[in-house]
């Protein structure tokens, strides 16, 4: 037996139409989901500081601390993909080895 070639579409199912749209790229640098990121790990961090109490009375401090590291690999993140976007040619992504 040999082995059949690769098809480079998938196989039609007979009796249905297929329309390919000719969609352009999305210029997505990551500030805006790694910024997202950063904002809720922020929200939820405040958001227990009124239950401090509670949460070293259940041992579960680090849930606090989940969201400091949280929001600082976010600010961390947000001026990477920052510098990233403005370093590229005309904010394209490139990918590098």
């Amino acid at each position: 037996m040999e082995p059949s070639p690769p098809q480079s579409e998938p196989p039609l199912v007979p009796g249905q139409r297929h329309l390919l749209a000719e969609v352009e790229p999305l210029d997505v640098t990551g500030v805006r989901t790694v910024g997202v990121g950063t904002v809720i790990f922020l929200v939820a961090g405040l958001a227990m500081l009124p239950f401090l109490g509670w949460l070293e009375e259940h041992d579960r401090v680090w849930w606090l601390w989940t969201c400091v590291a949280g929001f600082c690999l976010g600010v961390f993140g947000v001026y990477y993909c920052g510098r990233r976007a403005r370093h590229s040619d005309a904010g394209a992504v490139t990918d590098r080895p």
